[in-house]
């Protein structure tokens, strides 16, 4: 699927090349044809009469160029890790009879994105790059144009606005016009590693804590032995008991429940009085925290975050209550594609507020 941003058709300004010199010029040719005219000299009124109606159909074609003329901006996904290369696609359509000669698309590619195919036409503020292509459009065609991009680093990463510019084809005036669309983000998730010596290692395989009411059989914590009774599994059989006394019995196990899991995220990483905001040191914390999310919940635990640091205005969800299953992954993983050194409360402060709904009795914290 494609991650597409929606687009509008705004109002459209038209920007002559040169618009003094421009208008001065047809003055000057109409002025020409008149005397022309005037003195009966044929050849200079007709100069001038021709030169001044293509200037005139020039400015009229610069102004209508760009009208029905539809932009979007897709992606091969909206998910990606880090290193993963995305597919760019810039779409054209002109939805009128009259062809576009030519028409320079402008799209700003975030930092943190990196342009494979070419190379980006100028540096911008922040580190992004300016992508610039040109093409021709005929008439009620649709042109695609397609880039291949990198996932350099983790973040949520926006594109556009889209700027188009186009004009006569003797190049007398140009248009442009700055196409308006709905915010969309690339979210690059962080690359995680595989744990040393097997992860983590838990004292109960299936469950950190005693059960208060049964509801799944613990087979590493057996408490009894019965007589066995029609409809009981065979994997619960003793068969040491049921040797040795001549009749079936079976175990009888204790219940535990999966411990639940909640990571604590430290996005502070200056040094006080010092302004370095240590992105390797925070990117490390970041990598490590969604390595651990991946193991925990690979071998079937609930798994939360609670971490201090998100960008300024953004509507990141700072505690996540835990939860088991894949789907908990990409929510923990789109948490931590965000989070940066801009601390909104200190960590303490935020366990605080949200430990009665984060963290549940018997949880295990990781900081």
């Amino acid at each position: 699927t494609f991650a597409r941003q929606s687009e509008t058709t705004p109002h459209e300004d038209v920007t002559p090349s040169g618009f003094v010199v421009s208008d001065l010029m047809m003055l000057l040719l109409m002025i020409l044809a008149i005397v022309g005219v005037l003195q009966d000299r044929a050849v200079l009124a007709t100069l001038g009469a021709l030169v001044l109606v293509v200037a005139l159909l020039s400015r009229v074609w610069a102004r209508l160029v760009l009208r029905h003329v539809h932009y979007s901006c897709e992606t091969s996904t909206s998910r990606a890790l880090e290193g993963d290369d995305l597919w760019l696609i810039l779409t054209l359509e002109n939805r009128k009879p009259v062809p576009v000669p030519w028409v320079l698309v402008r799209e700003q590619i975030p930092a943190g994105l990196q342009l494979v195919d070419g190379q980006p036409s100028s540096l911008g503020l922040f580190g992004t790059s300016l992508l610039a292509t040109t093409t021709s459009i005929g008439a009620f065609q649709r042109v695609r144009l397609r880039f291949r991009i990198k996932a350099l680093r983790r973040g949520h990463y926006v594109l556009g606005p889209g700027r188009l510019i186009s004009g006569d084809p003797f190049g007398f005036y140009e248009s442009e016009r700055i196409v308006a669309r709905a915010i969309h983000t690339i979210i690059v998730y962080p690359s995680m590693w595989p744990l040393p010596q097997g992860g983590i290692e838990l004292a109960r395989p299936i469950g950190d804590a005693l059960a208060r009411a049964r509801s799944v059989d613990d087979p590493t914590l057996p408490i009894a032995v019965r007589e066995y009774i029609c409809g009981d599994s065979m994997r619960a059989m003793d068969w040491k008991v049921t040797a040795r006394r001549g009749t079936p019995w079976v175990r009888v196990n204790a219940s535990s429940v999966a411990g639940a899991v909640v990571l604590l995220l430290e996005c502070e990483t200056r040094e006080r009085g010092v302004w370095d905001d240590s992105p390797q040191l925070l990117d490390r914390l970041v990598h490590t925290a969604a390595s651990l999310a991946r193991h925990l919940l690979a071998r079937g635990h609930a798994v939360g975050l609670i971490a201090n640091g998100v960008p300024p205005g953004d509507h990141a969800r700072v505690a996540l209550a835990p939860a088991a299953g894949r789907g908990q992954l990409n929510v923990l993983l789109d948490a931590l594609a965000r989070v940066q050194n801009i601390v909104v409360k200190p960590l303490p402060l935020l366990v605080r507020e949200h430990a009665s709904q984060v963290m549940p009795f018997g949880a295990t914290v990781v900081g």
